[in-house]
């Protein structure tokens, strides 16, 4: 069938090209996703956490206390108002949506599960607080807050969604920034691994619905009239 297309001049190996290029940012997440499921399988919850206790390093600090920031509220504010001065309301519109959706599955999700953060879980082990080290300018997070990553969730359905608004060949990179974000939640002692996991699939799959959603929208009459 394929070949056929080829063939008849209505697939070209451009096309073919483009839409490897539309799913590099699916395959990329899907990969390190289940790069991080399997080294959280099988083992015990704390051991993301405490295997960046020895490696931590003034850069390192740096760098993740830079990139915990990219999964709050200040990425967004920016984008929408970008969005909103260039007069592509529609994005500027995708983008409000998505993080006003992500702050509300996040808080009602840790409500839901209660979850003690890294820092309370050690308290009550045989591993005690000393073992989460210390971070100089960082206070670890306390509370049954831990489950999902709220931060995590923030960065992946921004990225996400801007992935879906940009050129193909930042999938990627956007992507990559969202993965920063998500280490600096366990490098930084505030999370598991699975808080992290779960974040980042949670992020994709809401980014993608709101996405696809307001596609579907725009494709109501009511809206082509008003195009028209």
């Amino acid at each position: 069938m394929k070949n056929n297309l080829i063939n008849n001049g209505i697939l070209t190996p451009k096309h073919e090209e483009k839409k490897l290029k539309n799913y590099q940012g699916i395959i990329f997440f899907s990969i390190v996703w289940l790069v991080g499921f399997y080294c959280w399988y099988d083992v015990p919850k704390e051991t993301a956490v405490l295997w960046f206790v020895p490696h931590r390093t003034p850069l390192l600090t740096y760098f993740f206390l830079i990139a915990t920031h990219l999964g709050e509220a200040y990425p967004y504010i920016a984008a929408i108002l970008l969005f909103g001065f260039l007069k592509k309301y529609q994005e500027a519109v995708q983008i409000a949506i998505a993080g006003g959706g992500a702050i509300l599955i996040s808080n009602f999700l840790k409500d839901c599960f209660q979850i003690p953060r890294p820092i309370l879980y050690l308290e009550y082990s045989d591993l005690g607080i000393k073992s989460l080290g210390h971070i100089e300018g960082v206070t670890f997070l306390s509370g049954a807050t831990s489950f999902p990553s709220g931060h995590t969730i923030g960065a992946f359905v921004f990225y996400t969604s801007l992935a879906y608004l940009l050129p193909s060949r930042f999938q990627v990179t956007l992507l990559c920034i969202a993965v920063a974000s998500g280490i600096s939640r366990i490098y930084l002692g505030h999370h598991f691994l699975e808080d992290v996991l779960a974040g980042s699939l949670i992020g994709v799959v809401w980014a993608s619905f709101v996405y696809f959603s307001l596609q579907k929208v725009k494709k109501l009459p009511i809206f082509k009239a008003k195009e028209k």
